[in-house]
This record gives C-alpha cells, structure tokens and sequence, in this order.
C-alpha cells in the first residue's frame, strides 16, 4: 500500500517527504492552470479536465470521474486556494486532496493528492500523524478569503498584544495556529499579522 518513498509518513520523518517530488507545493502566486497541472501528476492519466468558458476566463469547467464543477475565477492572486479547494471537493470520494503540514517555507503551501483507500489505510495505521499532519481544505478556508466561505474571518488580536497582556503566554498558545495543525502555520501562504485560532469553516 506505501511505497518506499512514503515511509516516512509512516515514522514521522515528513520533512524528507515535503516536498514537490512527492506532493502538490502551491506558491500564493500560482495560477489555476498551474494547480491543475501539479495535480495531473497525482492522479489517472487523462482523468482531470478543464476548460474556460468564457472569452475573459473567469468562467472554469473542472471535469474529473464523470463528475463536474464549474468555478467563478477573478484572475486575481488568490484563486489558485479556490482552485485547490473545489479540487478537493471534486476528486471525493475517488481521492482526497488534504493540506499537508509536514514542513512550513513561507509562501507556499503543501497538498497531498492520494486514493481514498490509501488515506483509509493510512489513517487506521498513523491515526495521530494523519491528525498532527493533514487537514481538509474546508477546515482552514477562511484564512484563503475564499468567496464562498460562510464563516467570516474570526476577529484577530495583534501578537503584540497578546504577548504583552496579563496572561500573555497562555493567550499566545492558545491562539497559536501550530496548537491545532502542529507543525505548520495552516496559513495556505497567507502571512497573517496576528494570532490566529484555527475554526472549521463551513462551505457550501
């Protein structure tokens, strides 16, 4: 079921395995295109399609397993985190698409494309790094400002403040992103400016 590469999921060494020989690397620059063609490198060959429809593409037609989804761009920095996520919603229940938190470079932003049935494995085996690791999108859209987010961005402290209040230590970990997705700020690229509490966000 895992290859030798994959491993080191299994020890805990993610670090040997974060990275784009292995997974879905995103830099907040990216475009749709270039999300579509790094997750061709995971899945059936000829399985995933896409196709404007619109002269002034914004207007994206994602076609995967009989399955089909149609996407509303901006052609503004940013749809490449809608991209990623209604990706993900498309690929179920074939394949999971899950942020990975193996290793934290900045503006980037890690995924991990699999079949479902290797994430099932994976998950009775390595049930506490599935959780320390993985995250479905979903859990941390808001911080993308995805448009279709129904939950609004949690009101944010400046680190500042909360490392200079009473009880700022404990504020500081509480608000800390790493305390809920360890080992990885779940930012999806965005430098946010402030403690940030990791909430589910709920889609439509």
């Amino acid at each position: 079921m895992f290859t030798a590469e994959e491993q080191s999921l299994i020890t805990g060494n993610v670090r040997e395995f974060a990275n784009c020989d292995h997974c879905m690397v995103i830099d907040w620059r990216s475009s749709v295109d270039e999300v579509l063609e790094d997750a061709l490198r995971w899945l059936p060959a000829d399985s995933l399609h896409h196709e404007c429809l619109d002269l002034d593409e914004t207007q994206l037609k994602l076609t995967f397993a009989g399955r089909e989804d149609r996407v509303t761009v901006q052609q503004e920095i940013g749809d490449n985190w809608l991209g990623v996520h209604r990706l993900s919603r498309l690929l179920r229940p074939d394949y999971e698409l899950l942020l990975f938190g193996g290793n934290s470079v900045g503006d980037t932003a890690k995924f991990l494309i699999r079949s479902s049935e290797w994430w099932t494995a994976y998950r009775a085996q390595c049930p506490g790094r599935y959780r320390k690791y993985f995250a479905p999108t979903e859990q941390y859209s808001y911080l993308w400002d995805l448009p279709e987010s129904k939950m609004p961005r949690p009101q944010q402290r400046p680190w500042w403040k909360c490392f200079f209040s009473m009880n700022g230590k404990a504020e500081l970990e509480a608000n800390r992103p790493g305390r809920v997705f360890q080992d990885y700020a779940c930012t999806g690229g965005v430098r946010l400016g402030s403690c940030t509490r990791a909430k589910q966000a709920t889609l439509s």
